[in-house]
């Protein structure tokens, strides 16, 4: 989704694909999955999870003891509260609605050292696999599926929406078991040589 809506990036994303996979006779290897070889690649998943977790959790939790009182607000015996993604929240990151991935560049992260933005850089935010001895145990499988999927599909294919498709917020979501979007028709328009 981020990528149709976004086709600088895209494009971007796909120059260097080209180039990692120039070195391997037109191949997604391992070498061409790794960091160094393809940054931008990473750095685009970096931001889908960012924007869209691929579990849409909202944490909930319920004052069922007695009232609480929160930066001087009282919450009452029984509310219920739900905490949101703060990295999706204008008022903490004044871009936070535009996908980029040069955020996660290395002197994108380094600017953010000492300031209220450097916890985006926190282990328990770098990815959806949690951290630690709870940390998924396919997490590895599931990155490298994620990155061959995405390359190939950017190799072989140019991915746009409809017209009426301009920005994130234009996608409507269902729940089922987690959060579902409703994906709008989508033009997959075949790359020379893909």
């Amino acid at each position: 989704m981020h990528l149709a809506l976004n086709p600088k990036v895209q494009a971007k994303l796909h120059e260097e694909l080209v180039q990692a996979v120039g070195e391997t006779e037109g191949k997604i290897t391992a070498k061409t999955l790794e960091r160094n070889s393809t940054p931008y690649l990473h750095a685009c998943i970096k931001e889908t999870y960012r924007l869209t977790m691929p579990f849409g959790v909202v944490t909930s939790k319920k004052t069922s003891q007695s009232e609480v009182e929160v930066h001087g607000v009282t919450l009452p015996k029984g509310s219920m509260v739900s905490l949101n993604n703060k990295w999706y929240d204008e008022l903490v990151l004044k871009d936070a609605r535009e996908f980029k991935p040069e955020r996660w560049f290395p002197d994108a992260v380094e600017s953010r050292v000492g300031t209220e933005l450097e916890q985006m850089d926190h282990a328990l935010f770098r990815d959806s696999f949690g951290q630690g001895a709870r940390r998924c145990p396919g997490n590895r499988v599931a990155t490298n599926e994620v990155l061959t999927m995405v390359s190939q599909l950017i190799l072989d294919f140019e991915m746009k929406f409809n017209p009426e498709v301009k920005i994130l917020d234009d996608i409507k979501y269902k729940m089922v078991a987690v959060v579902t979007p409703i994906i709008p028709q989508m033009e997959f328009k075949r790359r020379e040589g893909g």
